[in-house]
């Protein structure tokens, strides 16, 4: 009998996990950029290509905050924010720079866009 009853438990287990998972591994996203805040927006390129992947970096300003994948969307407050790539990349290339070089000022309800580049020594 005890079988038959944790059954439920364990069902109801796995449905708020399958709700919660996708949101820390960054599957879900809004559609809009919601009033008040901005969306950071990071991605890479290869050989001026697209790339995504494990890529290391830090969001610094008025919010701080690391990742290890692009692309990469996290949604902040308004203010002044630079890219610092720590480590990662595409294999054989090396990092040109970060596009736009310094840092980038995001007002309610917009988005902006750090590029990291790469290309082969």
């Amino acid at each position: 009998m005890r079988v038959k009853r944790s059954l439920p438990v364990f069902l109801a287990f796995c449905v708020v996990l399958g709700m919660v998972l996708p949101i820390f591994f960054g599957q879900v996203r809004r559609v809009t950029e919601p009033e008040g805040e901005t969306v950071v927006y990071i991605q890479a390129t290869r050989q001026g290509m697209a790339w995504s992947g494990r890529l290391a970096f830090r969001l610094n300003g008025v919010q701080q905050w690391t990742g290890s994948m692009v692309p990469y969307e996290v949604i902040v407050r308004p203010g002044v924010y630079s890219l610092n790539v720590t480590g990662g990349g595409p294999a054989g290339t090396k990092l040109v720079s970060v596009v736009p070089v310094g840092s980038q000022l995001g007002h309610a309800g917009e988005t902006i866009t750090f590029t990291a580049e790469f290309a082969v020594p």
